[in-house]
């Protein structure tokens, strides 16, 4: 009768441990789950929250641009995205310039340093870039310079405006002059891959 007693009191210890380990367990599974949905977003993810809201402010001011023009969507946002990182730049968050667009008019610019690729290294100068009111205005202005060219050469951006893909439009505005970077193109062409910018170009 004792041994019985015995066995069933080590019994019932062996179950409030069990309890005891299971309930732990739980409770060690819900912490780890609450902890994980209220995690604040590292700096990757916000990188990436900035970088797609952009984007997506883009879109519809390029897709406008490309009813009328022969400039995809795609290379009009990834061009966008590389020079004013993302509208992180001090000259697209002031002054709405999302394309590094200079200009003459001492009323209409502003004077910042710049960096430019010339005799095979970078320099950096000082040159008058473009104040906008609005993306909006930015976005149809550096359009109507691929499509008008300079003023020194009118047809300056032909192979861009001649272009059947966005891979070779982005190809163009290297072979055109548009920048001094040498690796602009492959920039370019980076970002559209990386962000799938390819899927805007209809109309």
């Amino acid at each position: 009768m004792k041994k019985k007693y015995c066995k069933n009191q080590l019994d019932f210890m062996l179950i409030k441990v069990l309890l005891i380990l299971l309930t732990f367990i739980l409770c060690l599974l819900i912490s780890r789950h609450i902890h994980h949905q209220v995690r604040p977003p590292i700096n990757n993810d916000i990188d990436l929250i900035q970088k797609k809201a952009f984007i997506k402010k883009m879109v519809p001011l390029a897709q406008a641009e490309y009813q009328k023009y022969p400039i995809f969507p795609s290379v009009t946002i990834a061009q966008a995205c590389l020079e004013s990182d993302y509208g992180r730049s001090s000259l697209s968050k002031k002054y709405n310039n999302l394309f590094g667009m200079k200009g003459t008019d001492p009323n209409r610019t502003k004077l910042m340093e710049t960096k430019e690729f010339v005799n095979n290294k970078w320099i950096v100068i000082k040159a008058r870039f473009c104040v906008f009111n609005s993306m909006e205005e930015c976005v149809k202005k550096h359009t109507l310079l691929l499509v008008n060219g300079t003023t020194w050469n009118p047809r300056q951006y032909q192979h861009v405006l001649n272009s059947t893909t966005y891979i070779q439009q982005a190809e163009s505005l290297q072979k055109d002059g548009y920048a001094t970077d040498p690796s602009y193109s492959k920039s370019l062409l980076k970002i559209i891959d990386e962000f799938k910018l390819y899927q805007y170009d209809y109309r």
